[in-house]
């Protein structure tokens, strides 16, 4: 089966839930000229039944029955349109040239693929799979404990393993980056620093000091980014005011309106409107254990403003308040 067999199936199962099997009824377009390969692949372009548009000059159009008895258009370039693609080519032919001879002779570049592929070679199952674990960064398992002690749910054995999990992770900087072998992030150090002392860690344990040395170097928990500081404020270790406020109201705003929940992505609506009802209704974490990390500001928390204030003024403001 060719590429363009292989799409058109791939076409009705994802349109019709049909079983990987190749319908019968579906008839092979033939392939564009082997010179005009080298450029253009003929891709077929698949349109829904109602579309009733013309086509275009150049554009074969071939009549299909699916084996749900619809029928489908399947449009291919033409070899037409191909030649054309080949003599805007061969009219530039220097672009091509450049851009093969640039990667032509690249031996750093051969070298950096060979690195790779040897490297996934090297961690290859004899079976001819590759397994590796699935995980996001630290702040997911440490968000979870929080989550427990917000809600005053906890499981002790579980939070138990992920403050294994997040001991293990430690990086030499005292820190937890996002990414592995990456640099320190704040904001996540500050939420495994709380998970771990939430759960019962000695914040005089070794790698608890360092951890706060860590955060402390960089400006302490007031230099967190928003979501830490939500979570702060949360559990009542950051005054609200220093958290940015936007009105959960703005969900009622009509679709006219310059800023609408329907222009937003719809990962980060799935992220913001939670959150717009956490600042608006300012719940407080049950905290059974009365849990406080103090130590890892600079100043006292009450003393801090909102973040829309440069630092100067968050200083002076700060020496202020007595």
């Amino acid at each position: 089966m060719g590429n363009n067999g292989l799409l058109r199936l791939l076409f009705e199962v994802s349109a019709h839930g049909l079983p990987l099997a190749r319908p019968p009824e579906l008839r092979h377009v033939a392939p564009a000229a082997p010179a005009a390969e080298q450029i253009l692949e003929s891709v077929p372009v698949y349109s829904r039944p109602a579309a009733r548009a013309q086509p275009e000059a150049g554009i074969q159009l071939e009549r299909a029955r699916t084996p749900l008895g619809r029928e489908s258009r399947v449009v291919s370039v033409s070899r037409t349109r191909a030649a054309r693609s080949v003599a805007k080519a061969e009219a530039r032919p220097e672009i091509l040239s450049h851009n093969l001879a640039r990667v032509k002779d690249s031996p750093q570049l051969d070298r950096s693929i060979a690195a790779a592929r040897d490297a996934l070679i090297s961690v290859q199952h004899e079976e001819g799979y590759w397994l590796f674990e699935l995980e996001a960064d630290c702040t997911i398992p440490s968000e979870y404990i929080l989550m427990m002690h917000f809600l005053a749910e906890i499981d002790a054995s579980l939070e138990v393993k992920i403050a294994a999990y997040l001991r293990a992770r430690q990086a030499e900087h005292g820190g937890w980056p996002l990414y592995y072998g990456g640099d320190l992030d704040l904001s996540c150090t500050i939420k495994a620093y709380y998970a771990l002392k939430l759960v019962g860690d000695d914040p005089n344990a070794a790698h608890m000091q360092r951890a706060r040395a860590a955060i402390l170097q960089r400006g302490g928990a007031a230099r967190a980014n928003v979501f830490t500081r939500i979570a702060l404020a949360l559990f009542g270790q950051l005054p609200w005011r220093g958290v940015p406020y936007i009105p959960v109201e703005i969900m009622l705003l009509p679709s006219w309106f310059p800023f609408h929940l329907d222009r937003v992505s719809y990962w980060s609506r799935a992220v913001m409107v939670p959150l717009l009802i956490l600042c608006t209704r300012k719940p407080a974490a049950r905290n059974p254990r009365n849990v406080h990390i103090r130590e890892l500001f600079t100043t006292p928390q009450k003393r801090s403003v909102t973040i829309f204030a440069p630092v100067a003024s968050v200083q002076a403001s700060c020496r202020s308040c007595s």
